[in-house]
């Protein structure tokens, strides 16, 4: 067992339970109340417009790294794009999940640059994931259990 196995596992416990919310985007894109904790743990300026796909991960992580009172191994602002989260993980090559499976609390990039957070892999190259920032403001829950594949995604990161 590493040093954030259980980090990793809680995190994902953590986003299902956030989805379970019903969490949406309120009075504003990218706005609403769960939304700006979110992007306030990753130190996101409150009058920023910026997309929460990757505050949503961090938020998961941090809390599970709370839990457990084990340091994260990024900086939250590392997490504000895919580019920079994808940077970062060339940087850190150890994180990166080379082959199958993932697992609950890996870290996915997509090629588009979204992030999000895996709950389960199977079968095959498919991966169970909740993803923030999936909806047009007032338009459906803005946190989603999504079903993705592995062959659409950019990089997928395991801390470590």
């Amino acid at each position: 067992m590493d040093r954030y196995e259980h980090v990793r596992y809680e995190a994902a416990v953590v986003a299902l339970r956030e989805e379970a919310k019903g969490v949406k985007e309120v009075g504003a894109q990218n706005r609403g109340p769960q939304i700006d904790i979110y992007k306030a743990r990753a130190h996101s300026p409150k009058s920023a417009n910026h997309e929460w796909c990757g505050f949503f991960v961090y938020y998961c992580l941090s809390e599970a790294a709370n839990k457990f009172g084990v340091p994260l191994p990024f900086i939250p602002e590392k997490l504000w794009s895919g580019y920079k989260l994808t940077k970062w993980a060339n940087e850190n090559p150890d994180c990166i999940v080379r082959t199958s499976p993932c697992y609950p609390g890996d870290i996915y990039v997509m090629k588009n640059g979204h992030i999000g957070i895996v709950v389960s892999q199977g079968p095959g190259t498919i991966v169970h994931t909740v993803d923030g920032n999936q909806s047009q403001m007032n338009r459906g829950y803005s946190l989603k259990q999504r079903t993705r594949n592995i062959v659409d995604m950019r990089v997928i990161i395991r801390i470590v």
